[in-house]
């Protein structure tokens, strides 16, 4: 499996792969996504997996989805996209070559810290099959009162709007003022939104 950087991946991600991998469970190498020579060196491993956190947490750095997908495929590696920051009202990893999208419901998507849960997306009907069969099988279930509150979260639109325009307006005084901006902008197309 390959994933971002140790500096540049959930803690909670990297804590997980890394207590798996010292079990042998499978191995791990944590690479810089945005580092070609890495990253290559990481596909000559030939990994079943590619796990791709973009945005990252805790540093917001974007990967080229499209192009570590594509990378993927011609070792025979399936890409898995933690897709947290930007939920799929701004990016649709499977749309990129994503075969799974990982979502928290408890963060973005949600908004409220009021539900904690998550989502696998699958580009596969046979892996959204597969998945079916392990959550049945394996998982927690939300409660009746934790899945109304995920699904009766309406008020996304108008976060996301709330927030571009917060991002905006900081941008314009960035640039009215000659102010180099320390402000990471996820979204290539920001200013014209």
């Amino acid at each position: 499996m390959i994933s971002s950087s140790r500096h540049n991946c959930y803690g909670g991600t990297c804590r997980l792969l890394g207590l798996r991998a010292a079990r042998r469970q499978f191995e791990v190498a944590f690479v810089d996504q945005n580092d070609p020579i890495a990253i290559e060196a990481a596909f000559e491993r030939i990994p079943a997996l590619v796990l791709i956190e973009t945005p990252s947490n805790p540093l917001m750095r974007v990967v080229d989805i499209s192009e570590i997908a594509r990378r993927a495929k011609t070792v025979g590696a399936e890409v898995a996209v933690d897709n947290t920051f930007l939920s799929p009202a701004l990016q649709q990893p499977i749309t990129l070559g994503a075969d799974f999208v990982i979502h928290s419901t408890t963060k973005y998507l949600n908004g409220h810290s009021d539900v904690i849960g998550g989502a696998v997306v699958a580009a596969k009907e046979k892996d959204a099959e597969d998945q079916q069969r392990v959550d049945y099988d394996d998982s927690e279930r939300f409660s009746p009162a934790g899945r109304g509150g995920s699904e009766e979260s309406d008020d996304l639109p108008c976060r996301r709007s709330t927030e571009w325009d917060g991002g905006r307006r900081s941008m314009m005084i960035t640039d009215q003022h000659h102010v180099p901006p320390q402000i990471t902008v996820p979204c290539s197309d920001f200013r014209d939104k």
